[in-house]
């Protein structure tokens, strides 16, 4: 038996006499699906389980879309792999030129001085643009040559349906990504426990700085994370990361969400912002995520599919495909089902040789996920 059968529980089989009982104390390492039936009410939306990497449900994951503030998530990402928490950095006039009258900031000042972290809080929290700004210049020396940077990260993620035209996110018709592509860049930036700690704070209090004193605490847009008794979108188990809005992209929100072992990566993209009899705005992005939660939570455990006391042969994997027969793998990736296969098998093919040979180098760089190494 080969070790891609052996890891599948629907071709994996075993003898009466061989299968382990209930009592039998067995490794949980397989995600398994009930068959239900489940939309979003999105564009495009993505459930990723972080403990393995896996998709376990989307909805036009590779379908291009408007990322809006979830472009956030890579200007941190490289505010955290290139600066310094403590730098000190002074707003320019330049950084805040470019932004709309309506665009969404956090209300710095020309000449105002601020660490790095907390300029990190301004972008994450309360999704100022103007902060996005100016962390570009100051870890690239311009907003255009960070944006740079930006799309050489994301290439060297494999995101190759992804390209950044600002740090921000607003509208660009050159400025796009895909669920997938979002995801592989937020399971990057969760390595870092300081972009956890950010992401995951709903209310920030800014020191007194050279500019400002007694400035209003910072309020996170992100209402699954929210806690107050007057909002009904908190979501208990969810934790960050990103909310994003444009009238293009609709609205958007990245979480994640822990409980019953499971650790969950929720992607909604392009939903919609409802007007309620009361007058209110109900954004649909919290809502939808919510219940993708709930949809894994439901529906998805892990459960055992084989005792230690009865193993499988495994086959041996390595760079030099020496394996049975001389076969190794190039590249792995595991999808919710069979269709979802193989759609991602046909987008695979329409690549190009360059992009495939950078989609195997990032999977080898991260460990071969789904290759059982001995």
């Amino acid at each position: 038996m080969d070790a891609e059968t052996a890891a599948d529980p629907e071709q994996t089989q075993t003898d009466s006499a061989d299968a382990p009982t209930e009592d039998d104390s067995v490794p949980e390492d397989r995600l398994l699906s009930s068959r239900t039936s489940f939309s979003v009410a999105a564009k495009a939306a993505l459930l990723i389980d972080l403990n393995t990497g896996r998709a376990v449900y989307e909805q036009d994951a590779d379908e291009r879309v408007y990322p809006a503030s979830l472009t956030k998530i890579m200007t941190c990402l490289l505010a955290l792999e290139n600066g310094n928490l403590s730098d000190v950095v002074t707003v320019s006039a330049s950084a805040l030129d470019d932004l709309d009258a309506d665009s969404s900031v956090a209300g710095l000042q020309v000449g105002e001085q601020m660490t790095l972290e907390n300029l990190l809080y301004c972008m994450m929290v309360v999704s100022g643009n103007d902060a996005c700004n100016v962390i570009a210049e100051h870890i690239a020396g311009s907003v255009a040559d960070f944006v740079r940077m930006m799309n050489q990260r994301a290439y060297e993620l494999g995101c190759l349906n992804t390209h950044f035209s600002n740090p921000h996110g607003l509208h660009d018709e050159s400025h796009y990504t895909t669920a997938r592509d979002l995801s592989i860049i937020t399971q990057a930036a969760l390595k870092s426990e300081n972009f956890r700690q950010i992401v995951d704070t709903y209310e920030y209090q800014l020191p007194d700085d050279n500019m400002r004193q007694n400035i209003p605490k910072l309020k996170t847009t992100n209402m699954l994370i929210y806690r107050s008794l007057s909002n009904t979108l908190y979501y208990s188990r969810a934790h960050g990361i990103k909310t994003g809005y444009t009238s293009q992209a609709g609205r958007c929100v990245i979480s994640e969400a822990t409980g019953d072992g499971l650790d969950l990566l929720g992607i909604v993209c392009g939903a919609a912002t409802t007007v309620l009899d009361s007058g209110d705005l109900l954004m649909e992005n919290f809502t939808e995520c919510a219940r993708l939660f709930d949809y894994g939570f439901d529906n998805y455990s892990y459960l055992p599919i084989m005792s230690p006391l009865y193993p499988v042969d495994q086959v041996k994997i390595n760079n030099s495909a020496r394996a049975r027969g001389g076969v190794g793998f190039a590249y792995i990736e595991r999808c919710a089902d069979k269709r979802a296969a193989l759609r991602r098998e046909a987008a695979l093919k329409k690549l190009s040789k360059p992009e495939k040979e950078v989609l195997c180098a990032a999977w080898r760089a991260a460990g071969c996920p789904g290759v059982e190494n001995d």
